[in-house]
């Protein structure tokens, strides 16, 4: 116990600290000793119950509680402590994130249709947990994310300034506060979450704000890489971040590098028009991941729009879960793009192409033996000059996008390219 307070007297923390933190760290042989440090005494005496009760209990609302308790006392004490107490406040938080999830997830699996009971001192005492208005008692994320915004907020306000304030420390519960609000799909608290944060990268970039805690900027890069991709589409910052995340990620950690991989290979392309490698696509493993990337990206190189939109919608519950079906749908206009250049190509490389020869094109690559009940008219139900006009606007669109340079002359169903670079994109 000597080494706990001498960690709060000598303002450094160390190993036996955080495993003293951790209710499933150590076994529990810790007594209590008061000393004339009210506030630590309450941490400690919280952090003793919460261990003793975790040596005779699985993961319980009782459990919850008592980590609720403990981080609300640290939360307490680092109001006036400097940046040495950010790393063991975020070990703390990010120990109740983890017993909320389980929680949570236990309920979810009992019974989606019963409201879950969020803990015993919720129950004693509604005004911890609820707000006017509210029609039922909150999950147990919910109550976690308010606590944890506490630290976050202790973090941003602290004043002093010298190197050694807090405000660093924001970052490390921004990447649990990620992590809480996408599990409860709560994206306008997101975006005000993100935009706090960001608004102070100028004074302190997240990369140097974990120093040599390389899992940490891993993990802050890929949920703002996340982020700007699925929230706001934004994909020159999305590849930024999730770029900085696969740089940082290690070698050996492969399920790590592929999660990144599944945000990064489509925005990539979509940003930098980069094919993933033969050896990446080979090794994919779709399996895992839900998504047969290798099918997708070989599809739209062919130019294949009818294989691209089946394994699509095959993989559509997989593409929503992970917020990037809008973000794969963009990838159509590029296999019709391969298309348009491989009709430029069939007429030698003229600057005139038909616009038959390119309809022809598409209606052979969208030929598909079992037409998904949700597509468009098949081409063989159009006649030739619905055919063509349907093929003019498809053309139309990539002009639009800048996928392709030229325009096209309706009377003479002709696209017109530039005779300079006609794709720049391709």
């Amino acid at each position: 116990m000597q080494s706990i307070r001498a960690c709060f007297e000598l303002k450094t923390p160390n190993q036996n600290l955080i495993d003293f933190i951790l209710y499933d760290q150590k076994p529990f042989k810790y007594s209590f000793t008061p000393s004339n440090n009210a506030q630590l005494d309450d941490f400690i005496k919280k952090t003793i119950s919460l261990k003793a009760f975790a040596n005779k209990s699985e993961t319980t609302p009782e459990l919850f509680d008592l980590a609720y308790e403990q981080l609300c006392a640290l939360n307490r004490i680092a109001r006036s402590e400097s940046d040495w107490i950010v790393y063991a406040l975020y070990r703390c938080a990010l120990q109740l994130y983890q017993i909320a999830v389980k929680l949570d997830t236990s309920a979810k699996n009992e019974d989606n249709n019963k409201p879950t009971s969020t803990s015993i001192n919720a129950i004693s005492n509604p005004s911890l947990f609820y707000q006017k208005g509210d029609l039922r008692q909150d999950n147990f994320l919910t109550v976690c994310a308010r606590v944890i915004n506490s630290s976050l907020t202790i973090c941003l306000q602290d004043r002093d300034l010298s190197a050694s304030n807090k405000r660093h420390g924001a970052y490390f519960f921004g990447i649990i506060m990620f992590k809480i609000f996408n599990r409860l799909r709560a994206y306008e608290l997101l975006n005000h979450i993100v935009n706090v944060l960001e608004s102070r990268s100028d004074r302190l970039p997240p990369d140097e704000a974990f120093g040599n805690r390389r899992a940490l900027t891993v993990a802050y890069s890929y949920y703002l890489g996340r982020y700007y991709t699925c929230r706001k589409k934004n994909y020159e910052k999305a590849l930024q971040w999730l770029e900085l995340a696969f740089k940082n990620s290690h070698s050996k950690c492969s399920r790590q590098r592929e999660q990144i991989l599944v945000y990064l290979l489509p925005v990539a392309f979509l940003k930098r028009r980069r094919f993933p490698t033969k050896k990446l696509l080979d090794s994919w493993d779709a399996k895992s991941t839900g998504l047969d990337y290798k099918s997708i990206f070989t599809a739209v190189l062919n130019g294949n729009l009818s294989q691209l939109d089946l394994i699509i919608e095959s993989s559509k519950l997989s593409l929503l879960q992970r917020g990037l079906y809008l973000t794969f749908s963009e990838l159509k206009p590029y296999a019709t793009l391969r298309l348009v250049r491989a009709a430029w190509v069939a007429v030698d490389c003229k600057w005139q192409v038909p616009t038959h020869v390119i309809a022809t094109a598409i209606k052979i690559k969208c030929s598909a033996p079992h037409p998904h009940p949700d597509d468009m008219m098949s081409q063989e139900n159009l006649d030739k000059e619905e055919q063509l006009d349907r093929t003019e606007c498809q053309v139309a669109g990539l002009i639009s996008q800048g996928l392709i340079r030229g325009y096209l002359s309706h009377g003479n169903r002709v696209l017109v390219l530039s005779r300079t670079v006609p794709f720049p994109c391709n």
